[in-house]
């Protein structure tokens, strides 16, 4: 807002006018205090949440005052991906996703059910009473595109006669999450330490790494009978759906693990997108997902930091950076912003590229795999040669369909007196490595297979 244009003082001025001017200083910082972000007076309307179902709030026979809106908030896509910004379709949901990333980081003493509120901030134009279509995919919004925001736990607005002044909540106090911020800052800082000075590819690898090595799946949450019961630990400890979680705590679910990943290539300058939809259990049915697109080179492919967080190593990679068809196997994205009906279904994106590279698939780029063509020839021991002498036991084939019939291949190499068979005889006798048996893994899915060594 900028400043009222200054009067020059009569050497006259009579007392009067001094007392006028001392309350027109009074009246103009109360509501200096109220565009800062401050307290809402007390007789403001009661307030209207885009999370949870609330009372119509109440109006006053006022008018909006002329200071500074969202709208006339500068929007600064440094702080994540603009993805879901881009596409979200109208400019009240842009201008109310600006006043989220404006107030998002003042944190207040002020509470609210326990909460804390931020400041808040007018828009130019009055949100539903009973809950805002446009609020909520606004926040939506917001969240998918900054992984760095860990605290809001929702959103909400007050709303005038002909205009709404919104907030964001979060269980998380100032002084907390200053000392929080800071410890995140420090985990990045870390981990950009160790990024190596290759290609996008090895960065991207190196943070798909980094993430699994530094948290674990919350087993707890995994254990919960139902998604109900997932939903209620969700919101004891919300932080497992954070990048803090997974980063500082070493602890969180799928979009936790997401927003990690997710973060770290921010801060590498890799494009990377937060997914939604929906992932195949072992009972056979679907629970809620979310996993990453990342850009590599002007192309797009998926990855699950989640899922390829196993026990075993032989499975670290089977979803990074596949296609569409390769991941629809056992993933479904959720439908694109604007394609159904009801807008308060969990499952939605506003942004899903179209992922149908293969160059930059783990399976078939990454030095860790070799390319086999032929499986009658040396290609499959001179891969185990290889890896050994780089001090892995391990080595993962890549089995290319246009020369190999996979199944074929598994039996020409394992059955009976297959080709690993020979070889472990030759190597028994010959090898300076001390192994003498192994142990392989199939991924059919993948055409890959991994075969350990083992003394």
């Amino acid at each position: 807002m900028a400043d009222s244009p200054q009067r020059r003082r009569h050497p006259f001025l009579t007392v009067a006018a001094i007392i006028a001017g001392l309350f027109l200083v009074i009246y103009v910082s109360q509501h200096w205090d109220r565009c800062a972000g401050g307290k809402p007076e007390p007789t403001s309307p009661t307030k209207s949440t885009a999370q949870t179902a609330a009372a119509a709030p109440t109006t006053e026979p006022e008018t909006a005052p002329p200071l500074p809106t969202a709208a006339d908030v500068a929007f600064n896509p440094d702080n994540g991906t603009t993805f879901s910004y881009v596409n979200l379709g109208s400019a009240r949901r842009r201008e109310i996703y600006r006043a989220m990333e404006a107030v998002c980081q003042n944190v207040t003493d002020d509470t609210e059910e326990d909460l804390y509120k931020t400041a808040s901030l007018p828009l130019s134009f009055r949100l539903d009473d009973n809950g805002d279509e446009d609020f909520t995919m606004a926040y939506n919004a917001f969240t998918n595109d900054n992984p760095w925001a860990f605290w809001p736990v929702g959103g909400r607005y007050i709303n005038h006669s002909d205009y709404s002044e919104m907030y964001l909540v979060s269980e998380v106090s100032p002084s907390a999450l200053a000392e929080m911020r800071a410890a995140l800052d420090g985990e990045v800082s870390r981990f950009l330490s160790g990024v190596p000075s290759g290609s996008d590819y090895e960065k991207e690898k190196y943070a798909h790494d980094y993430v699994i090595e530094h948290c674990s799946y919350n087993q707890e949450f995994y254990d919960a009978p139902d998604q109900d019961a997932k939903d209620s630990l969700g919101t004891a400890n919300p932080q497992v759906y954070t990048a803090y979680g997974a980063l500082c705590n070493g602890d969180a679910v799928c979009c936790g693990y997401t927003r990690a990943f997710q973060l770290l290539c921010d801060r590498m300058h890799i494009d990377c997108a937060f997914l939604v939809g929906t992932g195949s259990v072992p009972d056979g049915g679907d629970e809620y997902h979310n996993w990453n697109a990342v850009r590599l080179d002007g192309e797009w492919y998926m990855v699950d930091v989640t899922w390829d967080d196993k026990p075993d190593t032989a499975f670290r990679y089977r979803y990074f950076n596949v296609d569409a068809d390769r991941i629809a196997a056992d993933h479904a994205a959720g439908v694109v912003s604007g394609d159904k009906d009801d807008y308060n279904a969990r499952v939605e994106n506003f942004f899903l590229p179209a992922c149908h590279a293969t160059r930059y698939c783990y399976y078939l780029c990454d030095a860790e795999c070799t390319h086999i063509t032929d499986i009658t020839g040396t290609q499959i021991a001179q891969a185990i040669v290889s890896r050994l002498r780089q001090g892995s036991r391990e080595v993962t084939l890549y089995l290319d369909p246009q020369y190999i019939s996979y199944d074929a291949a598994i039996s020409a190499i394992f059955d009976g007196d297959g080709y690993m068979n020979r070889y472990m005889e030759y190597m028994y006798d010959n090898s300076p490595y001390g192994y003498t048996h192994y142990h392989y893994w199939t991924l059919p899915d993948r055409s890959a297979l991994v075969i350990r060594m083992e003394e």
